[in-house]
């Protein structure tokens, strides 16, 4: 019998306490969105020379929290390996995490992933294509309501370059800077 009251007697106490306790979703009240474009700059080792690369991102804000996005790079620098000139581009699909978004300064994690492509002149034309991922670890300073820089460092990853005379997947792979500027409804 004491077993059933001290039952009973939780029961009591937990379920209001339950009932009044502040469900947090994702979606439904308190929602909020926004989102963000703009240009990028990447600095990456290729084959042993800086490549910059330029580009733009761009992602859907959801809760000031989780970005939904992508983005796309074009090599803009003169790279050569074994004295031919490498052209390099790729995107994909990018998640970012947001910490303490409405502090000046706060931190993001941001990870991308999808393919590209290089091509050389090598006497004839050669290119071949690849997967990526793209890890990042930001900074990021709310400059105005709809401005942020963001400067991080990140590795990319690549894989599946093959029949490229001199280059390998491994003279992609690099630690990468990056630094963008957001405009938007954060």
């Amino acid at each position: 019998m004491k077993k059933y009251l001290l039952v009973f007697i939780g029961l009591v106490l937990i379920i209001p306490v339950a009932a009044f306790a502040e469900e947090k979703t994702l979606f439904g009240d308190g929602f909020d969105s926004g989102g963000y474009g703009g240009p990028v700059v990447k600095f990456m080792s290729l084959g042993g020379d800086l490549g910059v690369l330029v580009g733009g991102r761009g992602g859907w804000i959801i809760n000031h929290t989780f970005v939904i996005g992508g983005g796309f790079y074009d090599l803009a620098s003169d790279v050569k390996i074994d004295g031919n000139d490498l052209q390099m581009e790729y995107g994909g699909f990018e998640l970012e995490y947001i910490w303490r978004s409405d502090s000046v300064l706060h931190f993001t994690i941001h990870m991308g992933i999808g393919g590209g492509k290089v091509e050389m002149r090598d006497g004839a034309y050669v290119s071949d294509k690849f997967f990526y991922i793209e890890p990042t670890l930001n900074g990021e300073v709310n400059l105005l309501k709809w401005l942020r820089i963001n400067a991080g460092i990140g590795y990319l990853w690549v894989d599946n370059i093959q029949g490229m005379p001199g280059l390998s997947s491994s003279d992609v792979r690099s630690i990468t800077g990056t630094i963008v500027f957001k405009f938007g409804w954060f």
